[in-house]
């Protein structure tokens, strides 16, 4: 069984069969379907499939037990975004954001191959929902302000941007929404 049937069901939002050929596969939802080393859990949220990413959360939740958190944060495509990343680019994908969080919290401070945490997408992607989400969780684990200002910004060798910047850059929320970020 390869990962082609998967994708096509996937790419036709059979749901049944891609839970079906995930729990036959070894790999299950953490199988490498493109190139760009995307999972079939990175794929369904790329197409908003939450309810299909839900179900398969469950289902490799029950499969891995112990390990599952851990596999989880292990998966990351080519740019170095797990599934939480991916998440916080939709803000129809917040029930998942919840789940991912609720399984593997820890994934909620990884850093991308270019410094980007998943809050920083959010921002970046214009997602006022998963940003609202994702800082009360930042505040529940880092109370000290300066803590989570490493949440909030991602540097290069060249220069740091804080997701202020990155929200007026791509003109992103009104700046009213940003008394969230300013009063912390």
């Amino acid at each position: 069984m390869s990962g082609e049937a998967i994708y096509f069901a996937l790419t036709r939002m059979n749901c049944g069969k891609v839970r079906k050929l995930c729990m036959e596969h070894r790999e299950g939802p953490f199988l490498e379907l493109t190139q760009r080393r995307d999972s079939v859990l990175q794929k369904a949220l790329y197409s908003k499939q939450v309810d299909l990413v839900l179900d398969l959360l469950q289902d490799a939740r029950l499969r891995w037990l112990q390990d599952f958190h851990k596999k989880l944060g292990d998966h990351v495509n080519r740019e170095g975004n797990n599934i939480l990343h991916v998440a916080a680019t939709h803000d129809s994908c917040l029930s998942a954001a919840v789940k991912i969080l609720n399984y593997a919290g820890h994934l909620l401070t990884f850093k991308n191959d270019v410094g980007e945490t998943p809050i920083f997408l959010a921002v970046q992607y214009g997602q006022i929902n998963m940003f609202k989400y994702l800082n009360h969780q930042i505040e529940i684990i880092a109370p000290d302000p300066e803590r989570r200002l490493s949440f909030y910004k991602k540097a290069n060798r060249y220069e740091t941007y804080t997701i202020l910047h990155e929200a007026m850059y791509n003109d992103h929320f009104g700046m009213s929404s940003f008394q969230v970020f300013i009063n912390n």
